[in-house]
């Protein structure tokens, strides 16, 4: 069995359920699936009446009508494009995309979460009586689970981390495992974002002098980073509007940065037993400013392109060669594929044991839809 690494890539995603007590319920746990054109009767606001819900399409437009009041969820849930002499689909039918949750045992309230299937995240309603009391949008994230013994509603979705990306240059992104949150309390929503560093080998070059506190909260000076200081970057943290970033000095002591969306970092040093470098193909990596001595190839992707695989779908294969002295005990080489509107499709990875010094490597991921286009978005090499 091949061993494996764990990325986890930066996302939002709301679980949810009414009544399993346990810690994390998935996001398929949910009081009711509203169909299309079916009306509902549920007390979603504790007063004891029944309320009326109903979703449909009118006008081309879907429609959320709780006891009368309205909201439109998809505003065109098809549309022509003349570019492309095609009928986009904005909205599929065939999708159970509106949920019905009991996010928080402690409040008496339930919650409509609608996942846009658009692409653009999911989309959280609270009513009482024929008022619409919360509309709030998480862009591009999704649910993945909740606890509804808090209210805590957990996100999740590969599209970066958002909200501290202005703290380092673009080549130190993409190596964030981000983690939201909301906690949902009758009308009312807090957040509160984490993430860890998934690759902890990388020093970061300081781009200013900076001041490390105790804590995520503390306001109490830990140390001081000086300009063009090496610090590894294990957490970020974000309360409201208090963000840290939680570092390592070359001393071995812990700190927190506050953040204020200027950039901290210039770019990332990797050591690890096979040399230093960085990764060469991960587009989101580049950076010109790196040392002639970091550009070392350590490995070689060459030939990398779309092929029919004989049965009607499409695959994406490619040459990987270790360019260094050592035997890699595991590669991994994952892509992202994007249909011919430059939509994702979805992101996997093939890999391999023992990669031996010199030794070429052919790796093949499958595909399947309209495979049209496709990035390398990552290669993780690692010595055990």
């Amino acid at each position: 069995m091949n061993k494996k690494l764990m990325s986890i890539g930066l996302s939002i995603m709301i679980l949810a359920s009414s009544i399993t007590p346990c810690s994390a319920i998935s996001r398929n746990t949910c009081i009711k699936n509203l169909k299309l054109g079916k009306s509902y009767k549920y007390d979603i606001d504790g007063d004891k009446d029944k309320d009326n819900i109903k979703a449909y399409i009118s006008n081309n437009k879907l429609i959320l009508n709780v006891n009368g009041c309205k909201k439109t969820l998809v505003p065109k849930c098809e549309e022509w494009d003349e570019k492309e002499q095609a009928t986009i689909i904005n909205y599929d039918k065939d999708m159970e995309s509106i949920r019905l949750y009991d996010f928080n045992k402690k409040d008496k309230s339930y919650t409509i979460v609608f996942d846009d299937t658009g692409g653009n995240g999911s989309r959280i309603l609270k009513f009482k009586n024929n008022k619409c009391m919360l509309d709030k949008v998480i862009k591009g994230e999704y649910i993945d689970s909740y606890d509804n013994n808090t209210g805590t509603v957990k996100f999740g979705d590969d599209c970066g981390y958002g909200k501290f990306s202005k703290a380092f240059s673009k080549a130190c992104s993409s190596y964030f495992s981000v983690i939201r949150k909301i906690k949902i309390q009758d009308y009312k929503v807090t957040e509160e974002t984490s993430a860890s560093n998934i690759d902890t080998y990388r020093y970061y070059k300081a781009n200013n002098t900076m001041t490390a506190y105790k804590s995520a909260t503390s306001n109490t000076k830990a140390f001081t980073i000086k300009k063009n200081d090496k610090v590894k970057v294990y957490n970020l943290y974000m309360s409201g509007n208090n963000k840290r970033i939680k570092v390592k000095n070359s001393s071995g002591k812990y700190g927190y940065i506050k953040y204020t969306n200027k950039q901290l970092f210039k770019y990332f040093y990797v050591k690890c037993k096979y040399g230093t470098y960085h990764y060469k193909y991960d587009t989101d990596c580049m950076c010109s400013k790196l040392p002639t001595s970091l550009r070392a190839k350590s490995y070689e992707i060459t030939g990398a392109k779309i092929v029919n695989d004989g049965y009607g779908n499409k695959d994406i294969i490619g040459y990987l060669r270790n360019n260094s002295n050592s035997t890699w005990d595991y590669v991994e080489v994952m892509i992202t594929w994007y249909d011919k509107y430059g939509n994702v499709i979805n992101t996997t990875y093939d890999n391999i044991l023992n990669l031996k010094p010199n030794q070429r490597w052919k790796f093949t991921i499958n595909t399947y839809g309209d495979c049209s286009k496709f990035k390398i978005t990552k290669v993780t090499v690692d010595n055990w």
